[in-house]
């Protein structure tokens, strides 16, 4: 019960791989004895040999996939290793190393990190987050700035950067004011 469409389709060794859908030049070429998984796209999940439920879409996404991961967009996840990863966007949590259990949303979220629990959404959050543990970054250029490694930082808001371990902060320095808007009645 394998689907293969594309150049190299005549390669694999599906030697107990089962249930999956390859399409593209050299998607999955490497798959053994995965079982689930959806690549499609030029050189999606190329590496993969024996992680399961995998769904790869874009050009070089999830290269290297774990077990449980969605990586979708060029080069979203291409060269993270480990699972329970879910990148949408370009280049999304694709350095190499093992961030696990994370998440990034958006061209670049994520991209340097090998850390986990990472939550990235927005055009470049969390871009040079490394291997700080536990850290959320919404909003566009939402940073980790030289706190890369620090855990358990909240960063919220459009060009907001971090403070450092143990912090939250809420909106960039140009923010002047944080209401509640509370009824006061």
């Amino acid at each position: 019960r394998m689907v293969v469409i594309g150049h190299s389709s005549s390669d694999y060794d599906f030697t107990t791989a089962d249930t999956s859908v390859v399409i593209g030049y050299d998607a999955g070429t490497k798959i053994t004895n995965a079982s689930r998984c959806v690549f499609v796209g030029i050189e999606a999940g190329l590496e993969v040999t024996t992680s399961n439920n995998v769904t790869c879409v874009g050009q070089k996404s999830g290269e290297h996939a774990g077990n449980d991961c969605t990586y979708i967009g060029r080069a979203a996840g291409q060269n993270s290793t480990s699972a329970n990863n879910v990148a949408v966007g370009s280049s999304a949590l694709s350095a190499s190393g093992n961030p696990t259990n994370s998440v990034a949303v958006g061209k670049d979220a994520g991209k340097l990190a090998t850390n986990t629990a990472a939550t990235c959404v927005g055009y470049r959050a969390g871009q040079t987050l490394t291997s700080g543990q536990s850290c959320t970054l919404i909003g566009a250029d939402a940073s980790i700035g030289s706190f890369a490694t620090a855990d358990n930082q909240t960063v919220i808001g459009a060009n907001a950067a971090a403070h450092g371990a143990n912090t939250v902060v809420l909106g960039a320095a140009t923010v002047t004011s944080i209401d509640s808007h509370s009824d006061q009645t």
